[in-house]
């Protein structure tokens, strides 16, 4: 449960770069491939939260 939290705000932060480097991106291949990387994390994020669910545990 501990490492799921850890991770969910360890990704939360990847989320949070990642938008930047969208927003800051001068190539449209920088731009996709932060965005990409946005949904790559919050995809995992979603993950965590149903494995610390089934394990009757709050994100945090």
């Amino acid at each position: 449960v501990l490492y799921l939290r850890l991770m969910t705000e360890h990704h939360r932060a990847g989320v949070d770069m990642a938008e930047a480097g969208e927003e800051m991106a001068g190539t449209k291949e920088i731009r996709d491939l932060a965005a990409g990387m946005v949904e790559g994390q919050a995809s995992e994020i979603n993950l965590m939260a149903r494995m610390l669910a089934e394990r009757d545990a709050a994100t945090g």
